[in-house]
């Protein structure tokens, strides 16, 4: 099943729209919310990453590290997330409806209202620090 683009974006592209982004997250509407759908991004620097509110349906960031990137009110649903390492997230009502997360690790993350309805948890591990069990969505997941 192909997820996508599968030609992996460059840092250099993601960067500008990183940058797009973040004026936008400023309220300067005619700049552009980033649209990362079904995009490959699995070669990027996620690192300290502002994604707050980013459109990511169907992208493929498996086997990616997510340190310190704010991913609130994005948008992730059937992203692949499998392998993927969370450390430091935010998670706010982020939505990973449908999202593989297939032995994911979440290290000190956290999100009241994350959706991870019929999110495909299977092998997934959330460590001591991560606070989603008594705010997140996780009806229908699976391996929860």
């Amino acid at each position: 099943m192909s997820l996508g683009n599968e030609i992996p974006m460059s840092q250099e592209q993601f960067d500008a729209i990183l940058q797009e982004h973040a004026i936008w997250l400023q309220h300067v509407k005619w700049r552009k919310r980033a649209d990362l759908q079904a995009a490959n991004l699995t070669e990027v620097d996620l690192t300290d990453a502002d994604l707050r509110y980013a459109n990511l349906q169907h992208a493929n960031l498996q086997g990616q590290t997510f340190k310190g990137t704010k991913l609130d009110s994005a948008d992730l649903r059937v992203a692949c997330l499998e392998g993927t390492e969370f450390v430091n997230v935010d998670f706010t009502l982020t939505d990973l409806r449908y999202t593989n997360l297939r032995d994911a690790v979440f290290i000190q993350s956290h999100g009241n209202g994350a959706d991870f309805r019929e999110a495909d948890l299977r092998g997934a591990k959330f460590h001591v620090g991560c606070e989603f069990v008594l705010t997140a969505d996780f009806r229908d997941a699976r391996g929860v």
